[in-house]
């Protein structure tokens, strides 16, 4: 019942806290991408994959006192509070289990030391992919949707191959 709100208790602790929306959408696609289940449903918008549910369920942990939301420098900042630090203890109590899902810190440094326009791109090209084009229908479409990421195209497919290693 509390699944989503534990895997993102998790996350924003783990994570040591997100800069960005779009950085915070982006880095849980991919995850999503890679196995780990957050069970989030994807549409795609101007920057990327983006989640609804998402968004709905860090508003609400935000409004419970779970997780700070503060608004700072044009970008929103995220981590973890004391009270979601308590919940995150008592729910890995009640769901032993979850943990064998656990997102490696290694995989989650990774993708927080990228900008967020560069997972903006990482998370376009493996959407697509998931739509099922091939490589280069993927690279066409890619270019057609981020002309302004093109240049990063080749960088982004290398990352991608690199986080691939922690596919679930």
């Amino acid at each position: 019942m509390f699944e989503k709100t534990h895997r993102l208790i998790k996350f924003f602790e783990k994570s040591g806290g997100i800069t960005g929306r779009k950085k915070l959408q982006k880095i849980v696609y991919v995850l999503q991408s890679l196995g780990y289940p957050y069970g989030m449903d994807y549409i795609y918008c101007h920057y990327g994959p983006y989640s609804p549910q998402l968004q709905f369920e860090v508003d609400r942990l935000a409004e419970k006192g779970l997780i700070n939301e503060q608004y700072f420098n044009q970008a929103y900042q995220y981590s973890i509070t004391e009270e979601g630090r308590e919940l995150g203890r008592f729910l890995d109590e009640k769901n032993k289990g979850i943990d064998r899902l656990e997102v490696p810190g290694e995989l989650l440094s990774e993708l927080i030391r990228q900008d967020a326009q560069f997972l903006e791109l990482v998370a376009t090209i493996i959407y697509i992919k998931n739509l099922g084009y091939g490589s280069e229908t993927t690279e066409q479409k890619v270019k057609e949707l981020k002309p302004h990421l093109t240049d990063r195209y080749s960088e982004a497919l290398t990352f991608i191959e690199k986080i691939e290693k922690w596919i679930i």
